[in-house]
C-alpha cells in the first residue's frame, strides 16, 4: 500500500514538473469572393474576445486574409492595409500605349493566342495589382519563415484544386503570396496558378470551409469563420442573385468536412452584396464581421500562453539570385533591376520597391520574391519568378455613343524573346465615326533605365473635320501618312505616361494643302481611372511641325477632385491652342470629346477652345446621377477670347460602372440652342 501511494505521488510530481503540451486553437477562414473582407472584422472581434489562434487555414479570399494574419500582422493593421487598397482600381487593367498618338488604350478582352502546355488563357480580371499587393505585404514574413508555413507566426495552409484531377491540394510551403494568390483563383475570373507543374483553381471548388485540415493538424478547438453559408432568405432574385447564390448552395452541399467546428461565426451580410462586387469603401463589410464575432463569440478560455507572437529571424544577407523567367530578355531586365541588392544585407523594403520597378515597366503580369536556404553552403538566395503576358495575344476594345457611333480598336503583340531585352511588336486598327487608324509598331526595353523604352512605327490615319452649316453635316478628310520614333515612360505605378516622340508624315487636306510635315512632340498623360465618373484626365500635349504644312499646337486638360462622401465632386479646366495654318483635324471645337453638353463632335471649330466647369455625382440605384456644367468660347486667336461669346452648358445624366466600361444616358443643352440625348457605353477612347 505504501509502495502504490508512492508511485501515484511521484506521477503526480513528474505530472507537475513536465511542461504540457498547450491545446492547438485554429481559424478557418471560408471562401466567400469580396465578402471574404468580413473575416478582417471576426479578426478584430476575435482580438477583442481574447482569441489567439495557433492555425490559420484559409480558402480564396478566406486564404488571403489569413495570409496576412499568419505573417504576423494584428487585426488593426490589416484593417489598415484593406482601407489603403483602391478597390475600385484594384482589378484594373493595364492599358497598352497604341497608334500615332501614343494613346494609352484600356483593353476589353484578351485573347492568348499561345497553345502550349504552359500557357493558359488570362481571366475576365487582370491580375497584376491584387499580385503586386500580395507580394508585397507577405514578402517579408515568407523571407523570416524561408517558405515554411509552420514557422510563420501562426501555422497557415491554404487550399486550392487542381484543375485536372478536382483533387483538393493543401499549401504548406513556398511561395506565401503565390499560395494565397493560386487559393483564390476562381474559374474563369482570376487566371490559374501553376505550382510544381500542377494547375491551380479556386479552393472553394473543393473545400470551402477546411475544418478537417485544421484537425489534421492537431487542432482541439476550432473556430471557424463563414461568409459563404447562404441566408435562410432568398431576397434578392435578379440573374446575378441566382447566380451567387445556386453557387453558395453548391458549396454548401459539396462541403466534404463534416467535422463540426466548435465555435461559428457567420457574418450576415447585406442582401445584394454579391460576391463578385469589392465595394470602393470596405468599412460597413468590415463592420458585419466585427457584429457577427461579438454576436456569436464569447470570452476566449483562460490560456497559457504569455508571450507575444513572435516571427523569425530574418536573414542577414542575400548572396545569390535565381530569376525564374520565360525569356532571357525579361531575365536580362530583373538581374539588372536586383543587381544593387543581390549580394548585399536583407533589405525587405528594397526587394520590394526593385519589384515595383519590375511591376511600373507593365510589362508584368505577376513579379514573385522568396528566399531559400541552400543548406550545404548556409547562404540565402532570392528567388524572383517573372510571369508575362502570353506570347502572342489579341487585345481589343469597343464602345457606342449616339455621336460617334460604333467605335472598336484592335491589336496583334508578339512578345520576342530573340533579342537581349523585352522587345515588343504590335499591330494595331482602331475605327470610329470621326477617326480611323492603323499601324505597326515596336516597343524595345532599355535595361539600365527600367520602363523606359525606346518605341517606333509605321502609321496610315485618315480623320473626318466635321461642319455644320445650316443643321447639316459635312466633313473634309485630313490623312497622314508617315511614322514616329519616341522615347516612352510609361509609369504604370504612377498613372501616368511621358513620352518624347519625333513625327514625319505626308499630309492630305482634302481639297486642300498637302505636303511633308515633321517636328517634335512631348506628351503628358494621365493613365487612370479609365472609367472616370466626374471629372477629366490630366494632358498635357506640345508640339511643332517644320515643312510643307508647319504649324504649331498645345493642350492643356484636368481636373481636381473634392471628394464629399458620397457625393463626388470635380473642378475642370481645358485650353487647346493651335497655330494659323493647322490643319483642320488639329483645330479644336467645343463639341470634341463631348467637352460641351448638348453639342456634336466637331461643333463650333476655332484656333483656340477654353473651356472650365464642375461635375458633381451622387450614387443612385448602382450607379451615379451626374450632373455637369461647362462654360467655353472658341476664337481663332488666343488674344480674341475676350470677345468671344462664352456658352454655357449642362448635362444630368445617369451613369455606372459595367464590365464592358462606362455606361451612360443623359440630356444636354446649351445657351448656343444645342440640345441632344446622349448615350453611351464602352471603354473610352
Amino acid at each position: 500500500m505504501n509502495r502504490s501511494f508512492t508511485c501515484l505521488a511521484v506521477v503526480c510530481f513528474l505530472f507537475v514538473l513536465v511542461p504540457r503540451s498547450a491545446a492547438q486553437e485554429a481559424l478557418v477562414l471560408s471562401g466567400g469572393g469580396s465578402r471574404g473582407l468580413a473575416h478582417v472584422g471576426v479578426l478584430l472581434g476575435l482580438e477583442e474576445f481574447g482569441y489567439d489562434p495557433d492555425i490559420v487555414v484559409g480558402t480564396s479570399m478566406g486564404a488571403v486574409v489569413g495570409a496576412l494574419y499568419a505573417a504576423g500582422y494584428s487585426p488593426a493593421q490589416i484593417t489598415e492595409h484593406i482601407h489603403a487598397i483602391d478597390w475600385a482600381r484594384i482589378y484594373e487593367t493595364t492599358p497598352l500605349i497604341l497608334g500615332p498618338d501614343r494613346d494609352p488604350r484600356y483593353p476589353l478582352i484578351n485573347f492568348d493566342l499561345t497553345l502550349d502546355e504552359f500557357r493558359f488563357v488570362r481571366g475576365l480580371i487582370p491580375q497584376w495589382r491584387i499580385n503586386r499587393v500580395l507580394s508585397t505585404l507577405l514578402f517579408d514574413a515568407n523571407a523570416r519563415a524561408r517558405g515554411d508555413f509552420d514557422r510563420l507566426a501562426r501555422r497557415y495552409r491554404a487550399v486550392a484544386a487542381d484543375l485536372r484531377t478536382g483533387d483538393r491540394v493543401v499549401l504548406s510551403s513556398g511561395d506565401l503570396a503565390r499560395a494565397a494568390r493560386a487559393s483564390m483563383a476562381v474559374p474563369g475570373i482570376f487566371a490559374p496558378v501553376v505550382w510544381d507543374g500542377r494547375v491551380l483553381l479556386d479552393g472553394g471548388i473543393v473545400d470551402n470551409v477546411p475544418t478537417g485540415l485544421a484537425r489534421a493538424m492537431g487542432a482541439t478547438r476550432i473556430i471557424v469563420s463563414d461568409v459563404g453559408r447562404p441566408s435562410e432568405e432568398v431576397f434578392d432574385q435578379s440573374p446575378f442573385g441566382l447566380i451567387d447564390r445556386a453557387i453558395d448552395l453548391m458549396q454548401e452541399n459539396t462541403q466534404r468536412d463534416p467535422i463540426p467546428p466548435d465555435v461559428l461565426v457567420v457574418p450576415r451580410i447585406d442582401a445584394g452584396f454579391g460576391a463578385t462586387l469589392f465595394p470602393s469603401d470596405p468599412t460597413r463589410i468590415l463592420e458585419i464581421g466585427l457584429e457577427a464575432a461579438r454576436r456569436d463569440l464569447s470570452p476566449a478560455p483562460p490560456s497559457d500562453r504569455r508571450q507575444p507572437r513572435r516571427r523569425p529571424e530574418p536573414p542577414d544577407s542575400l548572396s545569390i539570385l535565381r530569376v525564374e523567367a520565360p525569356d532571357t530578355g525579361t531575365a536580362m531586365l530583373a538581374r539588372f533591376v536586383f543587381a544593387d541588392i543581390v549580394p548585399g544585407p536583407y533589405d525587405p523594403a528594397a526587394v520590394t520597391a526593385a519589384m515595383d520597378r519590375l511591376y511600373g515597366s507593365g510589362l508584368f503580369e505577376a513579379v514573385w520574391a522568396r528566399v531559400a536556404d541552400d543548406p550545404s553552403t548556409a547562404r540565402s538566395t532570392l528567388v524572383v519568378r517573372l510571369e508575362t503576358p502570353p506570347q502572342t495575344s489579341l487585345t481589343a476594345g469597343a464602345g457606342y455613343d449616339n455621336d460617334r457611333g460604333a467605335r472598336a480598336w484592335a491589336s496583334l503583340v508578339r512578345q520576342s524573346s530573340r533579342f537581349p531585352r523585352p522587345t515588343l511588336l504590335a499591330a494595331s486598327a482602331s475605327i470610329d465615326g470621326v477617326d480611323r487608324w492603323a499601324a505597326v509598331s515596336t516597343r524595345v526595353t532599355m535595361l539600365h533605365r527600367t520602363g523606359l523604352f525606346w518605341s517606333a512605327g509605321l502609321h496610315l490615319r485618315e480623320r473626318d473635320v466635321r461642319s455644320f452649316p445650316e443643321d447639316a453635316v459635312a466633313s473634309t478628310d485630313v490623312v497622314r501618312t508617315g511614322g514616329w520614333l519616341a522615347l516612352e515612360l510609361p509609369q504604370i505605378l504612377r498613372d501616368r505616361l511621358i513620352t518624347a516622340a519625333v513625327r514625319g508624315e505626308w499630309i492630305t487636306v482634302e481639297e486642300g494643302d498637302r505636303g511633308f510635315s515633321y517636328g517634335p512632340a512631348v506628351h503628358l498623360a494621365q493613365l487612370g481611372p479609365e472609367a472616370m465618373i466626374v471629372g477629366e484626365p490630366f494632358l498635357v500635349e506640345v508640339e511643332h511641325r517644320f515643312g510643307a504644312l508647319s504649324y504649331s499646337r498645345a493642350a492643356l486638360r484636368g481636373s481636381r477632385p473634392y471628394p464629399l462622401e458620397p457625393l463626388l465632386l470635380a473642378v475642370v479646366g481645358d485650353l487647346v491652342w493651335s497655330s494659323s495654318g493647322a490643319p483642320g483635324d488639329v483645330r479644336p471645337a467645343l463639341g470634341d470629346s463631348h467637352a460641351m453638353p448638348g453639342m456634336r463632335w466637331g461643333e463650333d471649330r476655332g484656333g483656340v477652345r477654353a473651356l472650365m466647369g464642375a461635375d458633381a455625382a451622387y450614387p443612385v440605384l448602382g450607379g451615379h446621377l451626374r450632373l455637369r456644367l461647362r462654360t467655353g468660347a472658341v476664337a481663332e486667336r488666343l488674344g480674341r477670347l475676350d470677345d468671344s461669346d462664352f456658352i454655357t452648358g449642362a448635362q444630368l445624366a445617369a451613369v455606372w460602372r459595367t464590365p464592358l466600361g462606362l455606361a451612360e444616358v443623359g440630356f444636354g443643352a446649351n445657351t448656343g440652342g444645342s440640345r441632344r440625348f446622349e448615350v453611351g457605353i464602352g471603354r473610352t477612347f
